[in-house]
């Protein structure tokens, strides 16, 4: 018989590491998609991960440079150790 009141899930009371992942990953990824589109429609360039030190007249990334370190102090420092 059916309660007054009961769910025909139990997923919020039952632990479920499928839905705990769909909910933590699955619903940033959405807004995140949902802006990339979004800006590409407005003209952008959508996602791109930013590069340290720019490039050269041969068009290759010339990676972090020691000018580069000393210019934003810990940042830069920190910046070079993990690259």
């Amino acid at each position: 018989a059916l309660k007054y009141g009961e769910l025909a899930l139990d997923l919020p009371f039952d632990a479920n590491g499928y839905a705990a992942f769909a909910i933590v990953a699955g619903i940033p990824a959405i807004t995140a998609a949902t802006y990339v589109n979004k800006s590409k429609q407005e003209g952008g360039e959508g996602f791109s991960l930013p590069g340290f030190g720019g490039s050269d007249e041969d068009g290759e990334n010339k990676g972090l440079s020691m000018a580069d370190v000393k210019k934003y102090g810990v940042a830069g420092t920190l910046a070079y150790i993990l690259t």
